[in-house]
């Protein structure tokens, strides 16, 4: 995936995981604005934060089960079929020695 000319493919990988990223980073800022408010009900302390940032977490990824169950295997099975279809494309050229 390094290669130059798997930018495109970065890039689109980069594209589908994008909310994964949103997720992460709205719990992140959940957990920094709360996590210096101090609740001495239960002994919970410090850790308020951290608890409502797990569940700000769950609850994202929970509305959003449709994007990581339904989109993101479609777009797997589309990015294989492509590929194979464009891989032996590249190969009949390999095959003919013809260099660009």
């Amino acid at each position: 995936m390094c290669g130059a000319y798997q930018s495109l493919g970065v890039r689109l990988l980069g594209l589908a995981l994008y909310p994964m990223g949103v997720v992460c980073g709205l719990a992140d800022v959940c957990r920094k604005r709360l996590s210096g408010i101090h609740v001495s009900v239960g002994g919970v302390g410090d850790r308020f934060g951290l608890y409502v940032a797990l569940g700000v977490y769950v609850l994202s990824v929970t509305v959003l089960w449709w994007y990581w169950l339904v989109v993101l295997p479609w777009m797997a099975i589309w990015g294989i079929m492509l590929s194979v279809g464009a891989g032996w494309c590249f190969g009949l050229i390999e095959f003919a020695g013809v260099r660009m």
